[in-house]
C-alpha cells in the first residue's frame, strides 16, 4: 500500500515540477531578452536581439512575450495531447492481447480437466507470471476472470485464490484500492469481494463513501458479498448516502450474478437503515425465494409507513410464500393498499385454493378501480372457471367491461 502511495504522490509531484520548470523557463527568458547582457554563474550571455527588443515600449514587448508563451503552451499542450493518445491506444490494444489471451488461459484453467495434475499447474503457472508485472497486464486477468466469473454463475473463488497465491498477485491487487484510478479500484473492489478477502475492509468501506457512483454502488455491492462473515460492515452501506433505487438494483445485479455467495440478507432486513431494508427485501425475493424461515419477518414491512417499502415488501413476501398461506393478511390489507400494490398481490397470485380469498376478492371486486377489476377476474378465473362466471350479466359497466375482455382473452 505505501508503494502505491508513493507512486501516486510522485506522478502528481513530477506533473507539477514539470509546470513549475516551464513557467521559470518563460519567465526567466523574459528577464533575459529585456537585458543587453546577463550572467548566471559566471556564464555571461548577450542578447543579440536586444537592440531590435528596444524600438518598442515596454508594453509592446510584454505583449510579444505573452504571445509567445501562449502559442508555446500550445504547442506543449498539442505535443502531450498527442503523446498520452498515441500511449492510452498503445495500452488499450495490448490490454486487449492481454484480455483474450488471458481468457483462453483461465477458461482452460478453470473448465478443463487437463490442468488437474500438479506439473502442469506449475508450467501454467510459470507461462504466465511473466505477463503478470505491469497494471496494465493485471487489470487484464482481472477483467478476463470476472467476465468468465459472471457469465458461467460459477464459484470459481477456490481455484482463482489458488492461483493468485502461487502467483504472488494478492498484494499487487489490493494496491489498486489506494491508487487513484476509479477503473482499478472498482476491479479491485469486485475481485478481492468474490474471493471474500476480508483484510481490506476498511478501504471498502472508505470507498462505499466516495461520490463517484460506480464506485460507492460496486463498494456498496461488495460489502454486501463480504458481510457473512463481517456483519458489521453493513453500517456502512448506504449511511453517509442516499441509495436510489437505480443504486439498489444495480447492487442487486452485481450480487446475483456471484450465484455461490450466501447473502445474509436476514441482516439486511433486520437493519434499522430502509436502505438496507430494500436491499433485503429485493434479495428475498430473487435469490431466496425458497426460503420460508424469514416469512415473519418480511411480512413486517407490510405495515410500513413508506410506500415504497410496503410495495417491496408484499412483492417479497408472495414471491417466499403462496397467497393461500397468507389470507388472513390479504383479507386484512388489501382495500388499505395502493391500486400499484393491489395489483401487484393479483399479479404475484397463484391458483387460489383458500375459499375465504377467494369469497373476499368476489365481494370487493365491485368497488376496485379497472385494472384491479381485470386482475381480480383473471386469478379467479384461473383458479375455477366457475368463479368468473358468476359476473357475466353485471350491471356494473366498468365491471362488465373488465368480464369482456378476460373471458375473451382466457376463454376464445
Amino acid at each position: 500500500m505505501f508503494l502505491a502511495n508513493t507512486m501516486k504522490y510522485t506522478r502528481t509531484a513530477l506533473n507539477v515540477l514539470f509546470w513549475v520548470i516551464v513557467i521559470a523557463l518563460f519567465v526567466a527568458l523574459f528577464y533575459i531578452f529585456n537585458k543587453p547582457e546577463t550572467t548566471f554563474s559566471e556564464i555571461h550571455f548577450t542578447n543579440p536581439f536586444y537592440q531590435f527588443i528596444q524600438q518598442f515600449p515596454d508594453w509592446i514587448y510584454f505583449v510579444f512575450c505573452f504571445i509567445f508563451v501562449s502559442v508555446s503552451f500550445i504547442f506543449i499542450f498539442i505535443a502531450r495531447s498527442l503523446y498520452f493518445t498515441i500511449k492510452r491506444e498503445r495500452e488499450n490494444a495490448q490490454r486487449e492481447r492481454y484480455y483474450a489471451f488471458f481468457s483462453y488461459i483461465l477458461t482452460n484453467y478453470f473448465l478443463s480437466d487437463y490442468f488437474n495434475t500438479e506439473a502442469r499447474r506449475r508450467r501454467l503457472f510459470r507461462k504466465i507470471k511473466p505477463y503478470l508485472k505491469n497494471r496494465s497486464q493485471l487489470t487484464s486477468f482481472i477483467e478476463a476472470h470476472l467476465k468468465i466469473q459472471e457469465t458461467l454463475a460459477m464459484d470459481l473463488s477456490v481455484g482463482l485464490l489458488h492461483l493468485i497465491n502461487r502467483l504472488q498477485l494478492q498484494k499487487k491487487i489490493e494496491s489498486f484500492l489506494y491508487q487513484g484510478e476509479f477503473d482499478d479500484k472498482i476491479l479491485a473492489v469486485k475481485i478481492i469481494s468474490y474471493l471474500r478477502i476480508n483484510s481490506n475492509d476498511k478501504q471498502i468501506m472508505k470507498l462505499a463513501r466516495s461520490k463517484n457512483v460506480a464506485l460507492r454502488t460496486e463498494a456498496y455491492a461488495a460489502l454486501i458479498r463480504l458481510m457473512k462473515n463481517d456483519e458489521y460492515l453493513l453500517n456502512f452501506i448506504g449511511e453517509k448516502f442516499e441509495l436510489s433505487m437505480l443504486d439498489i438494483n444495480v447492487i442487486v445485479n452485481s450480487v446475483l450474478k456471484n450465484q455461490k455467495v450466501n447473502i445474509d440478507y436476514k441482516a439486511l432486513l433486520s437493519s434499522d437503515n430502509i436502505n438496507k431494508n430494500k436491499l433485503g427485501l429485493i434479495l428475498a425475493k430473487y435469490r431466496y425465494s425458497s426460503n420460508t424461515e424469514n416469512t415473519a419477518l418480511i411480512a413486517g414491512f407490510i405495515d410500513n409507513s413508506d410506500p415504497v417499502i410496503r410495495k417491496l415488501g408484499w412483492d417479497a413476501l408472495l414471491s417466499v410464500v403462496s397467497i393461500n398461506e397468507v389470507a388472513d393478511l390479504i383479507i386484512e390489507r388489501f382495500e388499505k393498499e395502493t391500486e400499484e400494490i393491489r395489483l401487484i398481490i393479483l399479479q404475484k397470485s397463484e391458483i387460489i385454493t383458500n375459499n375465504r380469498i377467494s369469497d373476499f376478492l368476489s365481494s370487493v371486486i365491485y368497488s376496485q378501480p379497472l385494472l384491479v377489476k381485470i386482475e381480480t377476474l383473471k386469478i379467479l378465473f384461473k383458479s375455477d372457471i366457475n368463479l368468473l362466471a358468476k359476473f357475466d350479466g353485471v350491471t356494473d359497466d366498468e365491471l362488465a367491461l373488465a368480464y369482456k375482455e378476460v373471458s375473451c382473452v382466457f376463454i376464445n
